[in-house]
């Protein structure tokens, strides 16, 4: 599981990826994040067990799911502060 919440995990995780689908994504999906001023409040999950790592028992009511190829991006938003989890599980 990859953990991306700033820049430097970001940068961590361009310098590891062997994925060049998933890298665009990632870049895309941050780049939008960015251009929404939201970046700050936004942490993006890869695979693994994430229902832990959000805090939850069980699969949420995600807010939007939109289909990227091999990749599917589910989103959750926390509180009413603007902060979102994105999950990103392969097909």
């Amino acid at each position: 599981m990859n953990l991306i919440y700033d820049d430097v995990t970001l940068d961590q995780f361009r310098a590891t990826c062997t994925d060049p689908d998933l890298l665009a994504l990632v870049e895309r999906l941050v780049a939008r994040e960015k251009a929404r001023n939201l970046w700050h409040l936004t942490a993006i999950v890869i695979g693994g067990p994430y229902l832990d790592l959000l805090g939850i028992d069980e699969e949420p009511d995600w807010a939007w799911r939109h289909e990227h190829g091999a990749w599917i991006e589910l989103g959750l938003t926390a509180g009413n502060e603007g902060f979102a989890w994105l999950v990103l599980r392969h097909r």
